[in-house]
């Protein structure tokens, strides 16, 4: 479910606008640690 989002945000606004995105939710979450 979350990877086939990932792929369609990917498609819609460009990887590294997905990287950034995803870095900030995760920030939100405070879960980023995990990822960066």
């Amino acid at each position: 479910m979350l990877v086939a989002g990932l792929a369609t945000l990917e498609s819609a606004i460009g990887e590294e606008a997905t990287r950034e995105l995803l870095r900030g939710s995760l920030l939100g979450n405070g879960s980023s640690a995990s990822w960066t």
